[in-house]
């Protein structure tokens, strides 16, 4: 049994080597343009989906920009003018 133990946690070490290992290479490559991209292209996916109910508001110095809107032909939400309320934000 204690074995078995020895065995599992040997295993548990060398998969955490090789993760640190992974992440390491990832993080030498990884810029805040690269970031910012894989990101604009989750959203593009997202945006073009049939199904989608999430909105993006950019914030902070790596805000994502907004890359498309919603065709809803409902009323305003409450408390937004109906001219704005799908106008994209500046």
């Amino acid at each position: 049994m204690l074995d078995i133990v020895k065995k599992q946690a040997e295993q548990r070490r060398q998969e955490a080597e090789g993760i640190a290992d992974a992440m390491g290479k990832i993080n030498a490559k990884l810029t805040p343009e690269y970031v910012q991209y894989e990101a604009t292209k989750a959203q593009l996916a997202i945006v073009n989906s049939p199904n989608h109910t999430t909105i993006y508001i950019p914030v902070g110095p790596m805000g994502v920009r907004l890359v498309g809107t919603t065709n809803h032909d409902g009323p305003a939400p409450a408390g937004v003018p109906a001219a704005s309320a799908h106008s994209p934000a500046k």
